[in-house]
């Protein structure tokens, strides 16, 4: 028997229509450690100054609309 999408979310959730807080815990933490990577590579890559020494930038992720 194939599963499909619908199926496995209403296997997986107890309420349908909704992600469980651990999907969502998971999801937030690979977000934040996506920026801070984006904040390494900068800093270690960057000629001026103001970016290696004072982390004068910002660093995040854009909401896809």
């Amino acid at each position: 028997m194939t599963a499909t999408l619908d199926n496995l979310r209403t296997q997986t959730s107890p309420r349908s229509g909704e992600i469980d807080p651990v999907t969502v815990e998971v999801i937030r933490r690979r977000l934040v450690s996506i920026a801070d990577e984006v904040d390494v590579n900068i800093t270690r890559t960057a000629f001026s100054p103001y970016i290696y020494e004072y982390k004068d930038y910002a660093v995040g992720t854009p909401a896809a609309t």
